[in-house]
């Protein structure tokens, strides 16, 4: 009475045909092989729990009773043959789980039946098989007589014999019900010529899942696990078969597109509908979500070639130019991270190589938004999650003012230069509509412009080494937050910073004097250098004057206290531990050739020199050869001694008093000042003119 496993058995299929052999029901032979429960008889076991995986006492209990090596009884079951994380149990259902879902399904080769009834493969189970290598035939889904999908819910009933070489299907309209009469060895077999692309892919697969890590083809550079490789197969086909050209795949398998050729998988991938679907069913196009659970084997099987085939390229290059031989219409399709809720995506590879694929079709905002320059591009996040994006945190509305140096080009608004390079590097990787990420940083630059600004960046002939660095940047930001929360800062309010009293008072304190506009001027400049973001005032042209005034102001302990100023504002708005400002280091440039030159390079005290002598910041920038806006950076950042802040040439001062020859400003304390509080800071002191000895 005994059976031979054949190798690569069901270890169901192996106990149905020892129930076969001995004339016995399903339940009958479970009770004989299996721990017994109180009442004498085994647990019913459905939808191929055996064949899954074992328990020790199950294992135990049919070793004892086969006299079967336990380890081979484990190599005839899911778990044991393939393993996590390519197999695992279900809890609920003691069911096999893929990383293509819950195994439902089991498909057949008619030939192997023929040759060997009702002895069923292990690997027929697993949605990922569509070919049997042996014969070179499509594995069948369905019963050839009532086209019913073999399942594995009700493999086999206890009180029914098995009948392993029949359909499964279950007539419970009979009394009592009986199972489909239509053996399966008469299905029809779909073969296929030796050495076809579907045959040696199907083998390829094998035996790339066999392996720790898949690192061939586009995976050299980013190798995954075999389990990654499913996901990546599962989603790429599902693009691919969606909307299938026949024409073009049969390109990809390597054939020639003859008119026969065609007209054979035209008919494989149109399909009648299915019993149990829905009449509005369009015939021949499954869901695109579970292609490899619920499409035929011949569907399965032109996805995963496909797929498998761009995958295993040498090059993502050479992926991308057959990805695009698949799937024609990828020029048109979305590309977005799709983050499920098992949290499993596709591979950077695989989105590196489809973003690849568009990049003709891509304007140059949205290059940087996929990264398509890099070695892996990346899709960007959707905007569900663009609202969490760190960079609004860790980017300032005005570009640092060293880097901005660093990428200058000609033909635009300084502060408008600075907000769009902050536009274009918070776009890396993020879908967030320009309206709103305007809105958010505060920018007063709209989407047209970025788009022309990107656009023309793009004609530069050093286009290349800026998105090196705006990738850079972006990459440090993420691996270093800067000390500073942008959005924070950005959000605060300014109305009570450094008022005119104040601002009088502190350059006073210098032994200088200034006007109305110049105390304006330093309000606004202040509060640029806190929030980071542009503030809107009058004319642009009367406030840089004013700001070069106070530029001109500036003495390193003037700095110092415009530096203590600032933090005790950021304290009373619930900030400590920040600094006023920061920037990125430039080393994080280092090797990559710019237009742009540092400020730095600029001699503080040449630019001290020329100031002392009378020249304005123009004329002084002028005479440099440089930009204006590098000398204003460097007075800001190494601002002039006092006493040669002192020595400049006078200038008339708009008011009633001027400032003649030979005298200098003198800070007399008010003795009244402690008695009348609601006096501002400057009127505690009283400015006096007296002649400089």
């Amino acid at each position: 009475m005994w059976v031979e496993p054949i190798p690569g058995e069901a270890l169901e299929s192996w106990l149905a045909a020892m129930a076969t052999r001995m004339d016995a029901t399903w339940g009958e032979l479970l009770d004989a092989v299996l721990p017994t429960c109180v009442d004498g008889t085994a647990a019913s076991y459905r939808g191929a729990v055996l064949t899954t995986s074992l328990t020790a006492q199950e294992r135990q209990a049919i070793s004892a009773a086969t006299t079967l090596d336990e380890g081979q009884l484990d190599s005839m079951t899911l778990a044991g043959r393939y393993g996590a994380p390519l197999i695992t149990t279900d809890s609920r259902t003691g069911r096999a789980r893929t990383p293509w879902g819950l195994i439902y399904r089991q498909r057949y080769c008619p030939l192997c039946l023929k040759a060997r009834p009702g002895r069923r493969k292990l690997e027929w189970l697993l949605p990922w098989m569509f070919i049997c290598v042996e014969h070179r035939c499509f594995l069948v889904d369905a019963c050839p007589q009532c086209a019913q999908l073999q399942t594995v819910f009700d493999w086999f009933a206890r009180r029914l014999y098995p009948h392993p070489d029949r359909c499964d299907r279950l007539v419970r309209t009979s009394t009592p019900p009986h199972r489909c009469p239509a053996r399966l060895a008469r299905a029809r077999p779909d073969k296929l010529r030796e050495g076809h692309c579907v045959l040696s892919m199907q083998q390829r697969l094998t035996e790339l899942l066999a392996m720790p890590t898949v690192d061939e083809g586009v995976y050299h550079r980013a190798p995954v696990r075999p389990e990654q490789l499913l996901i990546d197969l599962h989603v790429l086909g599902n693009w691919i078969v969606k909307t299938p050209q026949v024409p073009e795949l049969i390109q990809v398998f390597g054939g020639r597109p003859t008119a026969h050729e065609v007209g054979k998988w035209v008919h494989r991938l149109s399909f009648p509908a299915l019993p149990g679907q829905p009449g509005s069913h369009q015939a021949g196009m499954p869901s695109t979500d579970r292609i490899a659970l619920k499409a035929p084997a011949a569907w399965v099987a032109a996805g995963v070639t496909a797929a498998l085939v761009v995958l295993m390229q040498p090059s993502l290059h050479e992926a991308e130019e057959a990805l695009r031989t698949a799937m024609p219409s990828i020029g048109t399709r979305e590309l977005r991270f799709r983050r499920r809720k098992s949290g499993i995506v596709s591979s950077p590879a695989v989105n590196a190589m489809m973003v690849k694929a568009k990049v003709a079709d891509l304007t140059v905002v949205q290059q940087l938004r996929y990264r398509t320059t890099t070695d892996l591009p990346q899709l960007p996040h959707t905007v569900r999650y663009a609202g969490m994006n760190p960079m609004f945190h860790a980017v300032p509305t005005l570009f640092w003012q060293e880097w901005a140096f660093c990428l200058d080009i000609e033909g635009w608004m300084w502060g408008v230069t600075r907000q769009l390079w902050s536009r274009l590097l918070v776009t890396i990787g993020c879908t967030m509509a320009e309206h709103r990420m305007k809105r958010l940083l505060r920018s007063t630059v709209g989407a047209q412009s970025v788009a022309q600004f990107a656009e023309g960046l793009r004609t530069l002939p050093y286009w290349d080494s800026i998105v090196a660095a705006l990738y850079r940047i972006h990459q440090h930001l993420q691996a270093n937050p800067p000390p500073i929360d942008y959005q924070r800062r950005r959000m605060l309010n300014y109305g009570g910073l450094l008022p005119e009293a104040q601002w009088n008072h502190l350059v006073a304190e210098e032994g200088f004097r200034s006007s109305p506009p110049t105390a304006e001027a330093a309000q606004l400049w202040l509060t640029e250098q806190l929030s980071g973001a542009p503030v809107a005032t009058g004319s642009l042209h009367d406030r840089i004057a004013s700001t070069d005034r106070v530029r001109g102001t500036l003495t390193p302990n003037l700095v110092k206290k415009l530096d203590a100023v600032a933090l005790e504002h950021l304290e009373s708005q619930g900030i400590s531990g920040e600094p006023t400002t920061w920037e990125p280091p430039l080393s994080v440039l280092d090797g990559v050739s710019l237009p742009g030159v540092p400020a730095k390079a600029i001699e503080p005290q040449k630019i001290h020199n020329l100031l002392a002598a009378g020249l304005t910041i123009p004329d002084a920038a002028r005479t440099l050869g440089v930009s204006k806006w590098k000398v204003r950076y460097q007075i800001e950042r190494h601002p002039m001694p006092a006493d040669l802040v002192a020595s400049r040439p006078p200038k008339r001062i708009k008011g009633r008093t001027a400032i003649r020859d030979g005298e200098r400003i003198q800070l007399e304390p008010l003795n009244d000042a402690r008695s009348h509080p609601s006096r501002g800071l400057g009127d505690a002191y009283r400015v006096d003119l007296r002649t400089a000895v």
